[in-house]
């Protein structure tokens, strides 16, 4: 009887937990964004979720049979916008279907409530309609899909799925780079893609480490060499499809901007190390010395806002009189990238030395006095003895 009891006891435990489980499972079910699907394609982006600090991006995948055009339209809040572009994998391959999507960039939407509908043509000319609804806390500008565009930084641009090494957000003196990138590679297929400038280019070919052995997530390496690129600003966007992902979006974007400027027309010029600085010198003349951070067509300064004097490499100002001063030193490239600094001065030059002149002291009274008797006993002294001298030369006389 005792072991029944026990039975029952364990039994109603196991259903219980098992009870749980399952509610849990059907409350995390729930809590999921639901992808929207029309029988032809599915709509993975956006989800009727609330965005309010990502961008979004519409983004579509379907099965593209060979030969079939297909027309790709959208609508928000019921307005038509525009057609989606999409690419096909896999075409230079022949099969009866190719794996297609389809992305673009939302325009900006107000804060609030929205609904997106997209409609497919194509497939025996039957139109495929989805329509998602989706809330926007606060309006937002086109999208940027670089964590920061703004930082001119080498450092990887990271996004969900990829990390992208070159690319970075910096500029380049080459037209010719290299498009690498690292991600996670699970027991399925991913198909990688690019695009320059918001123009498909085409594939990315990957290479999976340790794929002989038995892991869960493998280490994957792609790359590709970019096409010789134009000066100026660039974006490359990268797509991925996770060909066996069922579950939840297998598309995954990210988007890098770069400069291409080999010539350094689009650098901005700088000036560096100026050998005169806000300081007091105590001398008349002044090496001026400075570097730049490329060539220059033009140097020139102004001292104390006279008329430019041009320069065609370091030089010395001279006969600096004393005071304040201000010097302004102008520089300029082939390309008319000017830049300029400008530094206030002193001259503070040394004093000569006064010559020492000897000094003599006023005679005193009493001194006087003492020189005057000296004098007349002196001369007292020569007349008794010039008196002398002629007695005794006239008794020789007589």
């Amino acid at each position: 009887m005792k072991c029944k009891t026990l039975a029952v006891t364990v039994l109603t435990a196991i259903l219980f937990i098992s009870t749980l489980s399952v509610i849990q499972a059907v409350k995390a079910f729930s809590d999921q964004p639901i992808i929207s699907t029309s029988g032809a394609f599915t709509l993975y982006s956006p989800l009727n979720v609330t965005y309010n600090s990502i961008p979004i991006t519409l983004s579509v995948g379907f099965e593209s049979f060979m030969g079939i055009p297909y027309v790709l339209s959208y609508y928000i809040d019921g307005k038509y916008q525009g057609d989606i572009p999409y690419t096909v994998q896999r075409s230079n391959e022949t099969h009866i279907e190719y794996p297609a999507t389809g992305s673009l960039d939302l325009p900006a939407l107000s804060a609030g409530s929205h609904s997106l509908t997209v409609n497919m043509n194509g497939v025996r000319n039957t139109t495929y309609t989805a329509t998602v609804c989706f809330t926007v806390t606060a309006a937002r500008n086109a999208v940027d899909m670089n964590p920061s565009p703004a930082l001119d930084s080498e450092m990887p641009s990271q996004f969900e799925a990829f990390t992208v090494y070159s690319p970075a957000n910096i500029t380049y003196n080459t037209r010719f780079l290299t498009l690498n990138l690292t991600f996670e590679c699970f027991h399925m297929k991913y198909l990688l893609s690019y695009d320059i400038d918001g123009k498909h280019i085409g594939d990315v070919p990957y290479t999976v480490k340790y794929d002989g052995e038995l892991h869960i997530g493998y280490p994957a390496a792609a790359s590709v060499d970019l096409p010789p690129l134009s000066d100026g600003t660039h974006s490359v966007t990268v797509h991925m499809y996770a060909t066996e992902l069922k579950t939840r979006n297998p598309y995954y974007d990210g988007r890098v901007y770069f400069t291409v400027d080999p010539d350094g027309k689009l650098t901005p010029q700088s000036i560096s190390n100026l050998s005169i600085q806000a300081a007091t010198y105590n001398m008349s003349d002044l090496p001026l010395e400075f570097t730049t951070n490329k060539n220059i067509s033009i140097a020139a300064y102004s001292l104390d806002g006279e008329a430019n004097v041009t320069i065609n490499e370091n030089t010395t100002l001279t006969d600096l009189t004393e005071g304040v001063h201000n010097l302004t030193l102008y520089v300029q490239d082939q390309w008319g990238n000017a830049a300029n600094q400008t530094v206030n001065f002193t001259i503070d030059l040394p004093k000569p030395l006064a010559t020492e002149q000897p000094e003599f002291s006023s005679p005193s009274p009493i001194g006087l006095g003492l020189a005057a008797t000296l004098a007349v006993a002196l001369t007292g002294c020569l007349l008794y003895h010039k008196k002398k001298s002629q007695a005794t030369l006239k008794r020789q006389q007589g």
